[in-house]
């Protein structure tokens, strides 16, 4: 410890040497925040919030992580996402989702059912000819386009004079893929060969075995393995709210991933009443309100006053609001859905079958089911027909189940983060 030295009036002091100031990151300061952090040393909200409810019986807060610079830095991004996905149509790819393509090449082709065999083959517009299997691969969406997609962008051959690829870079009017890396590795090369790809060379996952067929599964691409076995994971977004009343607490997200695909706050969704795999059909949607997960008696930790949310009876996920169905005819059991509670998808699957949309509840009100029984969102008849010339519109709302529950079974059997859990879990739980 250095003392300060004691000098009379008149002795001489030597001036003062500049000493430069040490380049580089300044020290960190210890926060102030004297809570709870987590593994980066940023204030672990959930944390507190659970302790809260524990000290206090009843809690209902904002969910606020201010002190985390992601936090911050992706309010604005997750806004403006949330706007242009309610206003864009469900077809349309959204960043973070796992989808199905075929890298472009020239000359160009597209990708259409062949009407002899029904299989997926790419397709010469220009000789109007069918050609070979598509060389498919399974991606993330890593960058969407700037422009605007329509449904002529579907297939631009069918509508050259109003489909956004025909004057434009496929770099602003194709989404930026990368090759899924496998969950049970560390090696993760495969995702830097990123590709900017047209919707027309893109399809939802959940088709995945009917876009496949035809080709033996000894050609494959790694990435299609990998996708499979990450088709059991299941992720909250945008967690916003939370209350309780001790043991029992409740967030609300704005939306979910599930397996490949992402679902927002607005979503027409497709459900299975029966998660049998010999049952194929899927004949109800249900339009989100709410995202819940619900943690039922909760328990401190081994300190008896921390409480983690990790310690409790019962942890659940619901997916809440009307439901419809298209199975059963307009009664009193189940009434005629009006147009205004119609979605596009909706509207256009019921224009093209002819079938109306009922409440699947008696009184038209909210229900509430397990992320489970969610299988894909409701895509437009006109991306249906584009995608799958042969099938009946009637057999859209049903195409995907039996692929998505081959998924999420080959997912449970194959990805280490489930096989490896202790409590033999189905599914892997991202947060």
């Amino acid at each position: 410890m250095c003392k300060k030295n004691k000098t009379s009036p008149s002795s001489s002091v030597a001036a003062p040497t500049t000493v430069p100031k040490p380049r580089g990151r300044p020290p960190v300061r210890p926060a102030l925040n004297k809570g709870p952090v987590d593994e980066e040393g940023t204030p672990d909200v959930f944390r507190s919030l659970f302790t809260l409810l524990k000290n206090e019986g009843r809690v209902t807060r904002q969910i606020e992580e201010r002190a985390s610079l992601d936090w911050r830095a992706e309010r604005p991004l997750v806004d403006g996402f949330v706007s242009k996905v309610s206003k864009q149509p469900s077809f349309i790819p959204r960043q973070g989702e796992i989808v199905l393509y075929v890298r472009p090449s020239s000359p160009p082709f597209e990708l259409h059912q062949e009407p002899s065999s029904g299989h997926i083959k790419t397709y010469d517009p220009l000789l109007e000819e069918f050609l070979d299997y598509p060389n498919w691969l399974a991606g993330l969406v890593i960058q969407v386009p700037d422009s605007s997609l329509k449904t002529s962008d579907l297939s631009p051959s069918l509508h050259p004079e109003t489909a956004s690829g025909t004057k434009k870079s496929v770099n602003l009017n194709g989404f930026r893929i990368e090759p899924l890396p496998s969950p049970n590795s560390q090696d993760k090369n495969v995702s830097k060969q990123h590709t900017y790809v047209p919707l027309h060379l893109i399809r939802p996952f959940c088709f995945w075995q009917t876009c496949l067929q035809g080709i033996p599964e000894t050609e494959w691409h790694e990435s299609i393995h990998n996708a499979l076995t990450c088709s059991a994971t299941v992720s909250l977004i945008d967690r916003h709210t939370f209350w309780g009343d001790w043991p029992d607490a409740e967030i609300s997200s704005r939306g979910i991933y599930i397996g490949a695909e992402s679902y927002w706050i607005g979503d027409t969704i497709r459900l299975a009443s029966s998660l049998d795999p010999t049952d194929t059909t899927l004949t109800l949607v249900i339009r989100i309100q709410n995202i819940i997960t619900t943690f039922k008696n909760l328990k401190p930790e081994a300190d008896g006053s921390t409480v983690t949310g990790n310690r409790c009876e019962e942890i659940s996920i619901s997916i809440i609001g009307p439901v419809y169905t298209v199975d059963a005819a307009p009664t009193t059991h189940h009434p005629e859905a009006s147009l205004q509670d119609l979605t596009a998808p909706m509207r256009s699957y019921a224009k093209s079958n002819g079938a109306p949309w009922t409440f699947f509840d008696r009184q038209g009100g909210t229900l509430a089911t397990g992320f489970s029984t969610v299988f894909s969102r409701l895509y437009e008849e006109d991306a249906m027909r584009t995608w799958f010339p042969c099938l009946p519109p009637s057999q859209y709302i049903h195409l995907g189940k039996t692929d998505i529950h081959h998924a999420r079974t080959i997912a449970a059997a194959t990805d280490e983060r489930i096989v490896d859990s202790p409590d033999g879990r189905v599914w892997f739980w991202g947060d």
